[in-house]
């Protein structure tokens, strides 16, 4: 239940949002702003204070204060960027504050499998409730759902934004096409692209391009260095093309050095190979279960 002064914040506000036609109307559930007891890191702030070319002091006060459109949002960020914050950094928190400084309507892109993790975390973290979250995957979008009228946050997988098409879900349920046909022509403030390495496979990326009004656009990883390649340039360079704009990168040893995070201690050990599998390798090379075996043990 919310308090007086907080149902005073909550007002129904039609921003100016065109979604073919439709605006995108605020709805009266929950207040755009972090719970009571989330704080910000420093690094954490002065990062979005960056990324918002805003004070930190400003910043703090539209993410942990204010309540509802009216109140004087941060504009968004002109240009988008990637961002690589080491596990245990606070990457989603980040993302999430990145949400409540626009206070508009935002796109969340995640992995399926971390679907339920988001919701999560934005009711924990938040005070939204689930009625401001929407979510657009190919095992848990929802039925009558209205894009442009109730959710304030979407989040959508990468496979949803990928498979939806005749080609590949000729079955879909009519609902299932409506709702995606609203979200590739939903005008988003922002959208925030979790383990954006995933958007180095060009489906992926294609998927994204499906909605043209992403508004600034954002990918955030912890793994940016992985070994990969496509179509010959390397991933690293992928992604810095296909999230151009600012970068907000985190090291491991900042974070150790100023506490954040606890010092470790990196061992790494090498099996070697084999002498039967060696001349095995020589002759033509394993199989796929040796391989597997060997990288296991390795």
């Amino acid at each position: 239940m919310l308090r007086a002064r907080d149902r005073a914040c909550v007002k129904e506000l039609t921003l100016t949002l065109t979604s073919c036609g439709m605006p995108y109307t605020a709805p009266q559930h929950g207040v755009w702003r972090l719970k009571k007891g989330i704080t910000l890191r420093p690094y954490q702030c002065d990062d979005l204070a960056r990324i918002f070319a805003t004070e930190p002091a400003q910043l703090l006060a539209v993410v942990s204060s204010s309540g509802s459109e009216s109140e004087s949002p941060l504009a968004c960020p002109a240009e988008g960027g990637l961002i690589r914050y080491p596990c245990g950094a606070g990457k989603t928190l980040l993302l999430i504050s990145m949400a409540l400084a626009v206070k508009q309507h935002v796109l969340i892109v995640v992995p399926a499998n971390l679907i339920s993790q988001w919701v999560a975390q934005l009711l924990e973290m938040t005070q939204l409730t689930r009625r401001d979250l929407a979510v657009c995957s190919c095992t848990e979008s929802e039925e009558g759902v209205r894009l442009t009228v109730r959710p304030r946050v979407v989040i959508a997988s990468f496979t949803y934004l990928a498979e939806k098409n005749e080609q590949h879900t000729p079955d879909r349920p009519i609902r299932c096409n409506e709702l995606y046909k609203e979200l590739v022509s939903c005008h988003f403030a922002l959208t925030l692209v979790d383990e954006c390495q995933n958007m180095s496979a060009p489906t992926s990326w294609e998927g994204l391009q499906r909605i043209p009004e992403r508004g600034a656009l954002f990918g955030a990883t912890g793994s940016l260095y992985r070994e990969s390649v496509v179509k010959g340039v390397p991933m690293i360079e992928t992604l810095h093309q296909r999230f151009a704009g600012q970068r907000v990168m985190l090291s491991f040893k900042q974070l150790m050095d100023e506490g954040f995070i606890a010092r470790v201690r990196i061992f790494e050990v090498a099996v070697p190979l084999p002498p039967a599998w060696a001349a095995k390798l020589a002759a033509g090379g394993l199989t796929a279960y040796e391989q597997t075996l060997h990288n296991i043990l390795s």
